[in-house]
């Protein structure tokens, strides 16, 4: 019994940002019960996903009653990173363990499979204790800290040799068409990268991200043009 109520368990895998966020907005209001109605402008899986995280981290208990390190978490604000470093410390105990410090991203990830998640879900676990961590100030190696705690292995091959070539991902790397490079005319490139999740932008950071996305297109456009004119 004991080990299938260990599968059970749903490991963080919300996204930080949001998972701050909540905590901030109970500043204003700290409900007796957590429960999905809580957070009713936010999509249902980001509802489930952060009920999963206060769950995992023991913010709340198997009823969504607030723990009395959510109460602490939220009541001091001051010593809100060094309160969530002790609920961090406790929820990831393997990786912790293991001495953040001096891990390479291989050792990482092959704790990263102890959880249990795969695919994506498996990256977002990953990025959210890598968060998690920077904001509450766990001290950890640069080869993690720098990045965003997700990798893959590839087979490089060579002509003497064939060897297994562990490349290391940031979380927030951005995909395909959140890059855009801009061939500049005195020569030279400008690369945009695009690591956010649009739908979380609000008010001035809107602002400027699409700003700069604008600036890029014009440019673009107007030299575009004259090199037309000109042929």
């Amino acid at each position: 019994m004991a080990g299938e109520d260990e599968k059970k368990i749903v490991v963080a895998y919300v996204p930080f940002k949001t998972f701050i966020a909540a905590i901030e907005a109970f500043e204003r209001h700290m409900p007796a019960q957590i429960d999905n109605s809580v957070w009713p402008t936010y999509s249902g899986a980001i509802r489930s996903q952060l009920l999963g995280a206060f769950k995992f981290l023991n913010l709340i208990d198997d009823r969504g009653n607030p723990t009395a390190a959510l109460k602490a978490i939220v009541e001091n604000k001051t010593d809100r990173k060094a309160l969530l470093r002790k609920t961090i410390e406790a929820s990831y105990k393997p990786l912790i363990s293991a001495g953040l410090q001096h891990m390479t991203p291989k050792m990482f990830n092959d704790l990263m499979d102890t959880y249990g998640m795969t695919g994506e879900t498996r990256n977002k676990v990953a990025a959210f204790f890598i968060q998690a961590a920077k904001y509450a100030e766990i001290l950890m190696s640069p080869l993690l800290s720098k990045r965003g705690g997700r990798g893959t292995t590839r087979r490089r091959k060579s002509n003497e040799t064939a060897e297994d070539e562990y490349v290391f991902h940031t979380s927030d790397a951005a995909a395909p068409g959140n890059l855009r490079t801009v061939d500049l005319q005195g020569g030279g490139k400008l690369t945009l990268i695009l690591s956010v999740n649009m739908f979380d932008l609000t008010g001035e950071e809107r602002d400027f991200v699409f700003g700069v996305i604008d600036l890029c297109q014009d440019y673009e456009n107007r030299h575009a043009k004259a090199a037309k004119a000109k042929a």
